[in-house]
């Protein structure tokens, strides 16, 4: 017995820093999963393992997402023994995945980001910084229509609490997994924030594409140097030019200069399932299945996307899908510039030309125009043109 509620059933997993079993919470009539640090390392590393440890059970525990491991209990055992009693899970990291079949599909990447990134929203919501999202914490459970993505192992987060202290190193010198560091992880550890944890994201995204990460070295000095100063390969060069909006997507998720990213986790994912969206929303029921179709008025026409409960969506008012890619740094101009929202875009309803952004502001500014000489509609009553106007596609985030 771990505690009075929780029996050990069997082992699910051993390694060098300790072991995972299966056991029955006899209270909540249901198998959990309990992690026990080694007894080795829990005397060879003292405070360090303990403070880590209790780190991510705390973690865990304020942050509210599905896309986050739950956490049950946590405490030490007699001899010093820490364990965490948590979520059980029944599936395999992405890691395991990508060694199994190399790369992932663009929905399941989609999903996987659009997904972990919900995680990240959450934590970063707490001023939590994961600082080592890699494949290996990435958790997959279900598959296709199903699949569910968590997020592991908050063990080295940085909290606000824990800003400006010395960084919980003992007689670690690096804090994270150097193929996934960003620049400003490397060159200042203890000062990063959460542009951190977009950036390995997007290493995962493009690691689940190619098969490979975009930054690679023999040494840690020279994958260091190529994570400060190289250049990825651009996806076009390996799969054509219908990669093009998404070498855009990557050009600014690992840009160099952190005010160059993304701004949020939300942003994100945002950008990545518009990059997507010509290979990943043509034709697919199971998509429209989650889309939620309003109508309405507004000054300016447009279909409004936000997350549905798997992912961002973006389509049609009419649900024909895109008929090819929009330029990601067109949309990203309109939105500076005002024309658009962050949140939203511009498309012609009723049709299926989303060829360029150029046409779908231009179409845009034509309907408004029409729209400014329209008269009010009687309420719930709107009239032919303004349905063919506007339709917006909103599921709450």
């Amino acid at each position: 017995m771990v505690t009075p509620n929780v029996r050990l059933v069997q082992l699910l997993g051993q390694g060098g820093m300790g072991s995972v079993w299966v056991a029955e919470h006899l209270t909540l009539d249901t198998q959990v999963a309990v992690k026990f640090i080694s007894p080795e390392v829990a005397q060879k590393e003292g405070k360090y393992v303990l403070d880590r440890f209790e780190r991510e059970a705390k973690a865990a525990a304020k942050i509210k997402s599905p896309h986050v491991v739950r956490t049950y209990d946590y405490g030490i055992m007699p001899g010093g023994i820490p364990y965490m009693v948590m979520e059980l899970l029944e599936g395999q990291t992405l890691a395991e995945h990508l060694e199994d079949h190399h790369t992932v599909t663009l929905d399941m990447a989609t999903q996987i980001v659009t997904q972990a990134a919900r995680a990240l929203k959450e934590a970063h919501k707490f001023g939590i910084v994961h600082r080592d999202i890699k494949p290996e914490n990435i958790f997959l459970l279900g598959s296709g229509y199903d699949l569910h993505v968590k997020v592991l192992d908050f063990g080295i987060a940085k909290q606000p609490h824990t800003a400006g202290k010395q960084a919980l190193t003992g007689t670690h010198t690096m804090i994270g997994t150097p193929l996934y560091m960003s620049p400003e992880q490397l060159l200042a550890p203890k000062t990063v924030d959460h542009q951190t944890d977009l950036w390995a994201l997007g290493v995962v995204a493009y690691e689940m594409l190619t098969g490979v990460a975009p930054f690679s070295g023999e040494t840690l000095a020279a994958l260091s140097l190529s994570i400060c100063g190289g250049a990825f390969v651009p996806l076009a060069e390996q799969t054509g030019p219908q990669s093009v909006a998404l070498d855009e997507w990557f050009d600014r998720a690992l840009s160099k200069q952190s005010r160059d990213r993304f701004e949020s986790a939300k942003e994100l994912a945002v950008a990545f399932e518009l990059a997507c969206a010509p290979e990943t929303v043509r034709g697919s029921a199971q998509r429209e299945r989650r889309l939620q179709l309003l109508s309405g008025t507004r000054p300016v026409p447009a279909i409004s996307a936000t997350w549905s409960r798997d992912e961002w969506m973006v389509q049609t008012g009419d649900g024909s899908a895109p008929a090819g890619p929009v330029s990601l740094t067109e949309v990203q101009q309109a939105i500076n510039t005002g024309t658009i929202a962050a949140d939203s875009m511009l498309a012609p309803v009723g049709s299926s030309d989303w060829r360029d952004a150029s046409a779908i502001l231009a179409h845009a500014a034509q309907l408004a125009q029409n729209l400014s000489s329209l008269p009010q509609p009687v309420a719930d009553e709107p009239t032919d043109e303004e349905s063919e106007v506007v339709t917006a596609v909103s599921v709450p985030y």
